[in-house]
C-alpha cells in the first residue's frame, strides 16, 4: 500500500490485521500483513524513480497539499491540475478525467471533514425520517385508541340504558347481571354512578327486590 499523507513519519511500516482484534491473541489462526510505503515528502525516492506514474502521482498530491496551505481547497486542486497538465505530470489521465480527479482530490485531502458532513446529512435525514415515521405511528395509534375509546364508551352507554330499562321494570342488580351476562360488581358500580350523576340529586333509578 502506498501512503502520501502527513501523519506517517517512517518510509515503511507493516500493518497487521491482528492489531485490530478486540482481544489480543498469542496464537493466530488468521492474520494479514500489509506493507505500507510512504511516497510523499521525498521518501522512498528509489521506489518512485522505478515507477514514473507513481512518481507523478506523488508530485501531483504534493502540489495539492502545498497550494491548500495558501488558498481554499477547491482552488488549490484546480491550480495543481492545471499546472500538472501543462508540465506533463499525469497529463493524459488528468485531461481525460479532470472533473473526477478534482472531486476525488478534494474529498481525499479533507476526508475527515467530508465524512463529518456526510454523517451530519445522514443524521439529519434519519431524524427527518424518524419524525415522519413517529407522526405516522402516532396518528395510527391515535386512531386506534380513538376507535377503542369510542367503542368502549358506546358499549358503556348502551349498558347503562339496558340497566335503566330493567330497573324501571323493577328488577334488582343480581337479576340484571344474570340477564345481561355481566359481573354483579360491574352492574352495581354502574347503578351507583348513574344515581350519582342524576341532576336532581335523587336516585335516577332504584333497585328493587323483585
Amino acid at each position: 500500500m502506498f501512503y502520501n499523507g502527513s501523519e506517517m513519519k517512517e518510509e515503511h511500516c507493516i500493518l497487521r490485521l491482528s492489531d485490530a482484534y478486540e482481544q489480543p491473541c498469542t496464537e493466530l489462526d488468521l492474520d494479514l500483513k500489509v506493507h505500507v510505503f510512504h511516497i510523499g515528502c521525498g521518501k522512498n525516492q528509489s521506489l518512485l524513480d522505478a515507477c514514473q506514474v507513481l512518481k507523478e502521482y506523488a508530485l501531483y498530491t504534493e502540489r495539492v497539499r502545498r497550494y491548500a496551505g495558501e488558498t481554499i481547497l477547491s482552488r488549490a486542486v484546480e491550480r495543481a491540475v492545471k499546472e500538472c497538465i501543462e508540465e506533463g505530470i499525469l497529463r493524459d489521465f488528468l485531461l481525460k478525467n479532470r472533473a473526477e480527479a478534482i472531486a476525488v482530490s478534494i474529498f481525499e485531502y479533507d476526508e475527515k471533514r467530508e465524512l463529518r458532513l456526510i454523517r451530519k446529512e445522514e443524521y439529519a435525514e434519519g431524524l427527518k425520517e424518524g419524525r415522519e415515521s413517529g407522526l405516522k405511528e402516532g396518528r395510527e395509534s391515535g386512531l386506534k385508541e380513538g376507535r377503542e375509546s369510542g367503542l368502549k364508551e358506546g358499549r358503556s352507554l348502551l349498558l347503562q340504558e339496558l340497566i335503566a330499562r330493567k330497573l324501571r321494570k323493577g328488577k334488582n342488580a343480581a337479576c340484571i347481571a344474570e340477564e345481561l351476562e355481566e359481573p354483579l360488581p360491574v352492574i352495581e358500580e354502574m347503578i351507583r354512578n348513574m344515581n350519582a350523576e342524576s341532576p336532581s340529586g335523587q336516585p335516577a333509578v332504584k333497585q328493587t327486590d323483585a
